[in-house]
Formats: structure tokens, C-alpha cells, sequence
């Protein structure tokens, strides 16, 4: 997975191109190694409802999970505020998690939420995890949330590169 964050639609989009532009100036030859070997994928332009990115270098393990919602998703903004935020903004100033996000689907496909949780390592990560689903267990808020973003997909990733 690749992603950019940017203040700016039109930000990013910029960044993104030169990006690809000095790619291909400094090695022409690998750059198209590398798109005949990923030669598929997914768009998808994201924007932050929620979270905290902190001010702290980024997690070395992110745990992300995809929503299909339906068309309730304000609602499920608001509950996400309401019970999940707090507990996981108790978490990035325990220090269990580096951050955490919220965001909305803007371009891209069948996903329109996603959320971000962030920590040092994968233990750490799949701690904080455990504690906000018991938190949220028989809470009829998150059931409701469940009713309306009833499929999701959830990844592991790993940082392998990250600048400021």
C-alpha cells in the first residue's frame, strides 16, 4: 500500500505527479519494472473525519479497517465521535497507540469509511485493539453502528518507509 496525505485535493494530486515525474526521470527502466510487477490497483482519495495523527513519528504497525456503509454514514460519524474516539484518544495519550484516524471515502470504490489505528509494534497494536472492542461490547451505539457499516475488510500493515 502507498498513500499521501496533502492539506489539498489539488495538493495532492501535484504531489503525487511529481512524485511520479522523478521516479521516472531517475530510472525509467525500474519504473517500469515495478508497474509491469504491480500492474493493478485501487484509487482511493480519503478525507479526515476524526483522529489523531499526533505529533509523534508514525506507528511501525497499522491496523486498518474498510467499511461498506450505507447511506446513514453521517450517523456513523457521529457515533464513531461518541464512543470510539474517546477511547482511542485515551490510548494515543497512554502511549498504546501513536495515532488513530476516522476518514471518508471522497473518490475510490465500494469502501466509504475507514478506520486507523497506529502503534509502535504489533503486540501493542493488537493490545489496544482488544481493549476498544471489549469497550465497545453490548453497547447499543456500536450496534447501531453495525447495522449501518455492516461489511468491512480489515489489513495489517507494516511501515517499511515514511517521510514528513
Amino acid at each position: 500500500m502507498e498513500f499521501f496525505f496533502a492539506p489539498t485535493m489539488e495538493g495532492l494530486l501535484d504531489a503525487q505527479k511529481k512524485m511520479g515525474d522523478a521516479a521516472d526521470a531517475k530510472n525509467k527502466k525500474l519504473s517500469n519494472e515495478f508497474g509491469a510487477a504491480c500492474n493493478a490497483h485501487d484509487d482511493y482519495i480519503w478525507r479526515r473525519v476524526s483522529g489523531s495523527f499526533g505529533t509523534t513519528s508514525p506507528g511501525a504497525v497499522t491496523f486498518s479497517t474498510y467499511y461498506v456503509c450505507d447511506s446513514r454514514e453521517d450517523q456513523a460519524d457521529a457515533i464513531v465521535a461518541q464512543t470510539v474516539a474517546p477511547i482511542l484518544e485515551k490510548q494515543v495519550a497512554d502511549g498504546k497507540l501513536k495515532n488513530w484516524g476516522w476518514l471518508e471515502h471522497i473518490v475510490g470504490g465500494q469502501f466509504r469509511r475507514v478506520a486507523i489505528m497506529g502503534a509502535a509494534d504489533l503486540k501493542s497494536l493488537m493490545a489496544a485493539r482488544g481493549e476498544l472492542v471489549a469497550a465497545l461490547d453490548d453497547n447499543a451505539l456500536a450496534d447501531q453502528f453495525t447495522e449501518i457499516c455492516d461489511s468491512h475488510a480489515d489489513y495489517i500493515w507494516e511501515v517499511r518507509s515514511s517521510k514528513p
